[in-house]
């Protein structure tokens, strides 16, 4: 993985875990949000992360977690503590009952998330996941989308989605094609990729937080990622408003120029962890998306046993009082 931005992070991560186990108000000095970036199973590397600050009980360190298209169901199972629900990604997420190239060639959606949350609510013998647990957690939960009708961001509790968190998921992961929006409340909700495909603007616009993890999904972002991808989009697009389809075909500029701002204005401290390689958005194999989840989990790994031992005094002294 490549970090960049402030490393301190990985540490207030730490003492604020550690402050909200004790109760101490000091907490409250760091705004911690977390984004689940979008990429289809390439959030797997993101998942690897996840699982990472599930070992060292950090969940109640984050004020907010933004989960963005696929980052968002690996976020609420973090959340639930379900940490080993995060091999959905090589398992599940990797047949072609989920994603199938073949479906799209029919003129269908390449990704049916109607199974995908039928694989969450338990009903293909994966343990569901625990949406109790998530509305107990500390952490607020918003998910992403794009707006059916406009093409604009929409953010949303998805805490608050009837039934279930899962109908959230479905939301967020909605794709861009007639008769596939999801309905939120008021809002017809695609696929947060197309408006939210980095999202940081609009997260730290509205949450104004200390401190910022970004977990993406690809080695980089500039205005040319993936471009062939995005015109293979348009046969599927058919019907759909043209400002939404310009939100998914502009996506990555969108993207790249919210990147920028970050870097330029610097609004608030912020670490980007990048994976090192790119496992495509519909990888069917899953040895590779396995692969580049266990890459992540272990380099992350080593940067939170890092920021461990530089504050292991100051955790010390606050288990002590």
């Amino acid at each position: 993985m490549r970090y960049e931005g402030d490393m301190e992070i990985l540490s207030n991560l730490l003492r604020k875990g550690a402050l909200v186990r004790a109760m101490d108000v000091r907490h409250y000095e760091y705004k911690t949000v977390i984004v689940g970036c979008p990429g289809g199973v390439a959030c797997v590397s993101s998942a690897g992360c996840g699982a990472v600050l599930h070992d060292y009980g950090l969940a109640p360190a984050f004020d907010i977690a933004v989960g963005l298209s696929a980052g968002l169901p690996w976020l609420a199972c973090f959340l639930s503590g379900q940490r080993d629900h995060w091999d959905i990604y090589w398992k599940e997420a990797a047949t072609r009952a989920w994603i199938s190239r073949w479906r799209y060639l029919t003129g269908k959606p390449i990704a049916d998330n109607r199974y995908g949350c039928s694989v969450l609510r338990g009903e293909t013998g994966r343990e569901p996941i625990d949406n109790a647990a998530i509305l107990r957690a500390h952490t607020q939960l918003y998910a992403g989308a794009t707006c059916a009708r406009t093409g604009k961001s929409i953010l949303f509790d998805a805490k608050k989605a009837a039934p279930d968190v899962v109908r959230a998921v479905r939301a967020a992961m909605a794709m861009p094609m007639r008769g596939e929006a999801v309905a939120v409340g008021d809002d017809m909700c695609l696929d947060s990729a197309g408006a939210l495909t980095f999202g940081v603007r609009q997260v730290v616009e509205r949450f104004e937080p200390t401190d910022l993890l970004v977990l993406a999904t690809m080695p980089e972002l500039t205005r040319w990622s993936n471009y062939l991808e995005r015109l293979a989009l348009l046969p599927m697009m058919v019907g759909l408003p043209t400002s939404v389809q310009s939100a998914f075909i502009l996506r990555y500029e969108r993207g790249y120029e919210e990147l920028l701002w970050l870097r330029r204005e610097r609004p608030c401290r912020y670490l980007i962890v990048w994976p090192l390689h790119r496992v495509r958005a519909f990888e069917n194999d899953p040895a590779v998306i396995r692969a580049a989840g266990f890459a992540a989990r272990e380099s992350f790994s080593t940067q939170m046993a890092q920021a461990r031992a530089a504050v292991q005094g100051e955790l010390e002294l606050l288990a002590a009082e």
